[in-house]
């Protein structure tokens, strides 16, 4: 009897793990199923997915390392040894993460080029990769173009330009720019393109990358939110084109333009929201300029541009960021500078006469 009740109840209990079994595998199925319905319709998850799958064990990686650090039965005996090991996971890795930006793009490239001018938190491995991200996005096709001049303007893109380049001068995060001949008056532009899903995107990807941080690396979220302010305010043109005319009154009354700046100036009849039309100005990009200021600054101190940037960064984390600066505004510099002209020609009338 003994042995019947045994063998009813072996029989039990292998019923149910069985049933457990095929439960548990109908869930994990039905589960896998929603994900792969999830990420073939819905495009923020499908980039969510990306960037946890890809990201997150990058992260823990960096974060096992440093709590091995912590402990000196667990961390290498020899600082140049811990050394090592943090310049083997940049090595490893920080190629993965800037490639996973250029494929996701959007918020998430724009994230990597401000990490770019972050050389006091970077190591030079990390700030390496992420430069490439200043220009070097994927760029989006033609018919893109033409149907966002379209639809901004209402007329095709013969119809404003009488010639048009479609490889695009520079590509980034919500954009490119192009090189385009104006139908109107023959003159050379800049034709700035939003992308459509731009926007859309931004906004999605925004709440992705705070959850992600907010489990992975929670002292990120003030950065991020001081970014979302301030990005908010790239995806309407119209703001640009403002901001360029202002910029070139300023420099104006300030006696400066045109001898020693040229500032571009917008055609505003085709400027929107998600187009911008300005003057074509030749020359390096602004962020070269400054490496190339920096590189004759080090060469004055017989030091190469790396050495100056190392410098000025360990010096910055040994004092901090200087504070606020509190000196005369822009507008009393120009005031004494107008000023300081009106005596001078007042000076050389009294002594020509």
């Amino acid at each position: 009897m003994k042995i019947y009740i045994s063998n009813i109840l072996r029989v039990s209990h292998m019923s149910k793990l069985k049933k457990f079994g095929i439960g548990t595998t109908s869930v994990f199925a039905s589960l896998g199923v929603y994900v792969k319905l999830k990420r073939d319709r819905d495009e923020g998850f499908r980039r969510a997915l990306r960037l946890y799958s890809v990201a997150g064990p990058v992260v823990l990686a960096y974060r096992t390392t440093e709590f091995r650090h912590k402990y000196a039965f667990l961390s290498p005996k020899t600082q140049e040894a811990r050394d090592k090991e943090w310049s083997d996971l940049d090595e490893k890795y920080s190629g993965v993460i800037v490639d996973l930006l250029n494929e996701l793009q959007g918020m998430y490239t724009k994230y990597g080029q401000t990490g770019a001018g972050l050389t006091n938190t970077f190591s030079p491995v990390w700030i390496e990769k992420l430069r490439t991200l200043e220009d070097g996005c994927t760029p989006k096709g033609r018919e893109v173009v033409e149907r966002t001049i379209l639809e901004e303007t209402g007329k095709s893109i013969d119809e404003i330009f009488e010639s048009f380049d479609p490889i695009p001068l520079g590509s980034a995060s919500i954009g490119q720019v192009h090189r385009a001949t104006l139908r109107s008056d023959g003159s050379e532009v800049a034709v700035k393109v939003q992308y459509p899903e731009a926007q859309r995107l931004f906004r999605n990807d925004m709440e992705t990358i705070r959850g992600f941080f907010r489990v992975f690396a929670p002292e990120q979220l003030i950065i991020m939110d001081e970014l979302k302010r301030s990005f908010e305010r790239e995806f309407d043109y119209r703001m640009e084109a403002k901001n360029l005319k202002m910029i070139s009154g300023n420099l104006e009354r300030a006696g400066l333009v045109p001898s020693e700046a040229v500032v571009p100036l917008p055609r505003e009849e085709l400027c929107t929201r998600r187009l911008l039309v300005m003057d074509l100005l030749r020359g390096p990009k602004l962020v070269d300029g400054l490496r190339s200021y920096i590189g004759v600054l080090a060469k004055k101190e017989g030091i190469t541009a790396e050495e100056f940037e190392t410098r000025e960064r360990e010096r910055i984390e040994r004092e901090g960021i200087p504070e606020r600066y509190d000196g005369p505004s822009a507008n009393q510099i120009a005031a004494y500078l107008r000023y300081m002209r009106i005596r001078d020609a007042t000076a050389n009338v009294f002594v020509y006469v």
